[in-house]
């Protein structure tokens, strides 16, 4: 079993990092510090490279932001009529702000 979960985590280690970590920060309730503590740990024993590790999560922390961000700045390209995309707060501040110079 040992054996097993050292080989996994050494071939697919990072991919699932990535995953969890860009998924998170696009919106989606996933555990992206949980892995990225474990993936820590698993690197203080020797199965990751904590430099990797560290990239990994950047670059998926980025990834994902930029992905959050253009599914919120143009909302009606994912199917929804009215501008509010399921599961992401959207606000529109424009409208916001012209409401409140108004009144």
């Amino acid at each position: 079993m040992h054996a097993t979960l050292s080989s996994l985590l050494d071939s697919y280690g990072y991919v699932v990092l990535f995953l969890l970590v860009a998924l998170e920060s696009l919106g989606i309730l996933l555990p992206g510090e949980t892995a990225l503590v474990t993936a820590a740990a698993f690197a203080a024993a020797g199965h990751l490279s904590i430099s990797w590790v560290v990239t990994t999560a950047a670059v998926a922390a980025i990834v994902g932001d930029n992905g959050g961000y253009w599914i919120g700045r143009f909302p009606q390209r994912f199917g929804s009529c009215d501008g509010a995309v399921p599961g992401v707060l959207y606000i529109n501040t424009l409208a916001n702000y012209e409401k409140l110079k108004e009144g």
